[in-house]
């Protein structure tokens, strides 16, 4: 699921082998993009909002005209599922992440593969393009980041430090730092340049699934099955531990502001908290399944959610819990009783 550069429209990867393009203020679904032969692993919006990419259990990649719907190219040369799908930040390459063990990078315009980076003893699960566009980082399930050059696809460090497979890996905002996270119940931060490791983050009781920079740079959240989320320094210390949720935490997003943190679990809930003091300020959701992505709009007004029941759904951040509580006081003239306070997923009353 990923949001339009514009905040004006969601796109979503489904099982069902479709993308499909949504209007976020309405819900109204505007496109399906119809083609690939397998689930639907990835979709991404190319900067400027001209383009979709797809990436898929078909072993293929799609670009697609999100006016029309029209596919516009078929990128192909993997020989396994593709996993992940990462723009550079120009908008002119493209990079992903696959099963066969390779990271590939493409043009856009010419559609055609520029190089085939590899390394890894196992699947790569996620890749990432520092915000200069000058570098290229992968994460793979044999524990062992990769940093390349994208430009001639020389290998500059490999990240070595992490016990078991990565799944995720993100580049700080300003380029200088690296995080990872593992099954090995760690993140790790290392130096970009180097792939130096410069701190572990010890505390999560089991595996990570998932890790975000602040857009400031300065902290990094991540989130785990063992249904915590925890915010940490750049340097490593950790400086909040959100508890709450009551499964596995499966999605963490960073607003855009740096001020709040947005939770995805399988306890069917999303959750927003205020990122300097760890504290929950809504409930915002109850799927009908497992949540698996959340997405913050770019104006920092509305998050998105994905689910396993089929839905995506959009939420407005700016109306606290005070506000709705008023507003549905004038609808209903009684205080709710606290089985109609916990079918609604409300604190009960004080």
């Amino acid at each position: 699921m990923a949001w339009s550069p514009d905040g004006q429209r969601i796109a979503t990867a489904s099982s069902d082998g479709t993308a499909r393009v949504w209007d976020a203020a309405t819900g109204t679904e505007l496109l399906v993009l119809h083609g690939h032969q397998a689930t639907v692993r990835c979709v991404g919006w190319a900067p400027g909002g001209r383009r979709i990419a797809t990436a898929s259990g078909d072993r293929t990649v799609r670009m697609w005209d999100p006016s029309t719907g029209s596919q516009l190219a078929i990128l192909q040369g993997h020989e396994d599922v593709v996993v992940d799908v990462a723009w550079a930040p120009d908008g002119r390459r493209m990079a992903t992440a696959s099963g066969d063990r390779t990271v590939r990078v493409w043009d856009v315009s010419a559609a055609v593969e520029l190089a085939a980076l590899r390394g890894a003893t196992d699947w790569f699960l996620a890749v990432a393009w520092s915000p200069d566009g000058g570098r290229i980082v992968a994460a793979s399930g044999d524990s062992i980041a990769r940093t390349w050059d994208p430009d001639n696809g020389n290998e500059l460090a490999e990240l070595r430090g992490h016990e078991e497979g990565i799944g995720g890996v993100a580049w700080a905002p300003d380029g200088r730092l690296i995080a990872t996270a593992s099954g090995d119940r760690t993140a790790r931060i290392w130096e970009a340049a180097s792939g130096r490791q410069l701190a572990v983050l010890h505390g999560h009781a089991m595996t990570l699934n998932g890790i975000a920079w602040s857009p400031d740079a300065q902290r990094i959240t991540t989130a785990s099955s063992d249904r915590t989320v925890r915010v940490w320094a750049a340097a490593g210390a950790e400086l909040a531990v959100l508890h709450g949720h009551e499964d596995v935490v499966a999605a963490v997003a960073w607003s855009p502001d740096g001020q709040r943190i947005a939770t995805a679990s399988r306890d069917r809930t999303a959750r927003l908290w205020d990122a300097k003091t760890g504290i929950e300020l809504s409930l915002l959701c109850v799927h009908e399944d497992w949540l698996e992505a959340v997405a913050w709009a770019p104006d920092g007004l509305r998050v998105a959610t994905a689910s396993r029941d089929g839905t995506a759904r959009v939420w407005d951040t700016g109306t606290n819990l005070d506000t709705l509580l008023a507003k549905a006081r004038t609808r209903v003239q009684r205080e709710l009783t606290d089985e109609e306070r916990r079918s609604a997923m409300l604190p009960s009353r004080r």
